[in-house]
């Protein structure tokens, strides 16, 4: 019998974590294939190696997990994946606390990555990675023809964005001076020509500034180190977070509000659910940012007193990370007016509460605070350098400050500008084939992660997950959420991979 051969191709870009989860859901989902029906799937990463990425790459053994390792998994039904990976593996000494080191993570993705290429051949799926940048992508009737930058050129029938963070914002133009570290990792590398007697400035506050001042101190720092931010907040103490089910803050109760509301909610709306959610746990609602007693500490008071609530503070994170179940709904349906409220006045402080760092770095940064190594401050406001190539930060109450070294600790931007708009993403708005969100990152549909073009139609051929999807979903930086929608894209795909080879023609992706 004579079968018509009809192979088709995906195409991933970018080969960090959001890869390794979708590249793991599709090889599961997908069933053998006879061999007149293979699939073809692409990697391409412009580093070189897939898994790690820029997050989980090889590092100090002190820069750790911010989440408990049962807690973290590239499989969306199996959160206990890394877990079980780390318990097979008796070489490999579990924390107590059980946050592990993120270079471990990486070694985790990376033999995921393996382990799915050799599922794959048993059901027909080849897998082959580029290790090149992808810098142009154009339609060619049914097919994306993608060109990389060394003019490599190859077609696929899907393409989907694992493009990770975008380039980091130089809020500052500093970049150019030779004390200006802009990307922090790896932090053994990146820090490695800092001289131990040198004031160090650090801009941002957050899990990366705390990173950074580990690093220092575990590399025999002996000089200043200054955290720089508007905010001058440090990262709540994580406690012990436990599986909470939501009785108010329910999928359902959002609906019902939202068809209530006629399909747009307030921040207000959201709030009054929220307070239930935290008086049903004998919290008090006001107590997600600080307490009245929090207000009127010192910084070093706050972080003594996080330390010493690490279990009052685990039964808010517990409800505050159950929360994951509504937030993309719930953004979805917030009005515009209230979006930009909330990313002007609330969201920094949400994220230091919903973003914590474990208790035994939270120890490490008080001791460091004790011994006047550290300062935090806010207030910051601009800041240059001098000819000589030392910096100076410039601070609402007019305080002066300088520095040798200035490391960039501040996240990823929400929204595509400067570099992150370079490449293929610039190619992409560029020629229309994606638009930009108003509220960050590209615009895609809420149900399928498909871009959407400027003629406001959905391309389901074209797809992504991650930072980039960030104006739709609001919270992507969760492994959690990203395996969530690894798992919805694989899914569709094995769907259409189905209907394209049981009938003569190849179908084409719905939303």
């Amino acid at each position: 019998m004579n079968h018509q051969r009809k192979n088709l191709s995906i195409s991933i870009i970018g080969g960090g974590a959001s890869c390794i989860s979708l590249l793991h859901h599709l090889v599961l989902k997908t069933k053998k294939r006879p061999p007149f029906e293979s699939l073809r799937v692409v990697i391409y990463e412009k580093k070189g190696s897939v898994g790690p990425g820029n997050a989980y790459q090889t590092d100090y053994a002190d820069l750790l997990l911010n989440r408990d390792a049962k807690f973290m998994s590239i499989d969306n039904d199996h959160p206990e994946h890394f877990w079980e990976w780390l318990s097979q593996r008796p070489e490999i000494t579990v924390r107590k606390e059980k946050f592990m080191p993120r270079s471990l993570f990486g070694l985790y993705l990376k033999d995921s990555f393996e382990t799915s290429i050799c599922r794959a051949l048993e059901k027909n799926i080849h897998i082959r990675v580029e290790y090149s940048e992808v810098i142009q992508l154009i339609k060619a009737e049914k097919k994306y023809r993608l060109i990389t930058k060394g003019r490599e050129v190859e077609e696929h029938d899907v393409v989907i964005l694992c493009i990770g963070n975008p380039h980091l914002k130089d809020h500052y133009h500093l970049s150019g001076q030779e004390q200006y570290i802009h990307n922090a990792y790896p932090l053994k590398r990146a820090l490695a020509p800092i001289t131990k007697d040198t004031h160090v400035g650090v801009i941002g506050s957050g899990l990366t500034a705390v990173d950074i001042a580990i690093a220092l101190r575990q590399q025999g720092h002996e000089g200043a180190i200054s955290f720089l931010s508007r905010s001058g907040e440090l990262p709540a103490v994580r406690g012990p977070v436990q599986p909470h089910r939501l009785t108010n803050l329910t999928n359902e109760s959002l609906r019902s509000l939202i068809k209530q509301k006629e399909d747009m909610i307030s921040l207000r709306d959201f709030v009054r659910l929220l307070r239930k959610e935290f008086q049903d746990g004998e919290i008090h609602w006001r107590d997600i940012l600080f307490t009245k007693q929090e207000l009127k500490m010192n910084l070093r008071e706050r972080l003594m007193n996080d330390l010493d609530q690490v279990e009052a503070n685990g039964v808010k994170q517990s409800i505050l990370a159950a929360i994951n179940e509504v937030i993309e709904m719930f953004w979805r349906h917030l009005s515009k007016k209230d979006k930009q409220l909330y990313l002007e006045r609330f969201d920094r402080y949400f994220q230091a509460k919903r973003n914590p760092m474990p208790v035994c770095n939270a120890k490490k940064i008080l001791h460091l605070i004790e011994i006047g190594q550290l300062s935090v401050k806010a207030g910051l406001q601009y800041m240059g350098y001098y000819q000589d190539g030392s910096f100076y930060a410039l601070m609402q109450d007019d305080e002066q400050l300088e520095f040798d070294w200035v490391i960039n600790a501040t996240g990823p931007v929400r929204h595509l500008e400067g570099q992150s708009e370079a490449g293929l993403i610039g190619a992409m708005l560029s020629k229309g084939y994606a638009i930009k969100n108003p509220w960050g990152g590209l615009e895609t549909d809420f149900g399928t992660g498909a871009l959407v073009d400027r003629n406001n139609q959905t391309d389901p051929h074209l797809r992504a997950i991650g930072h980039v999807t960030c104006g739709t979903y609001y919270y992507t930086s969760s492994l959690e959420m990203i395996a969530k929608h690894a798992s919805c894209i694989a899914q569709d795909l094995v769907k259409w991979m189905d209907t394209s080879t049981s009938g003569g023609k190849r179908a084409s992706l719905s939303v």
